[in-house]
């Protein structure tokens, strides 16, 4: 690892049994837990994963979108909680 964090935002939806996860970044990315804690922590084990895959599969990683070009892209989406999973990466970030 280079040492360097990135801080991706993520999305928390309710569910019926529990809550959803959904990163910005990187669409296909989802998991969930019946509670905040273990959604959090699925959340962040799924974006670790998804991230290994692209570095495997050679695609770039996105670079980190911002809060505010989120709010303003993302109208439609009223998340019950909006909150930064934190990550080091291996590979050099794609530039938007």
């Amino acid at each position: 690892m280079n040492g360097k964090v990135y801080a991706y935002v993520s999305d928390i939806v309710k569910s019926k049994s529990g809550y959803n996860i959904l990163f910005y970044d990187f669409p296909g990315c989802v998991s969930a837990g019946k509670t905040l804690e273990e959604t959090i922590k699925n959340g962040k084990m799924a974006l670790q994963m998804h991230i290994e895959g692209m570095i495997e599969d050679k695609e770039k990683i996105p670079k980190p979108s911002s809060l505010e070009k989120i709010i303003k892209e993302d109208k439609d989406i009223k998340p019950e909680i909006r909150i930064l999973i934190e990550l080091e990466k291996l590979l050099p970030i794609k530039k938007h």
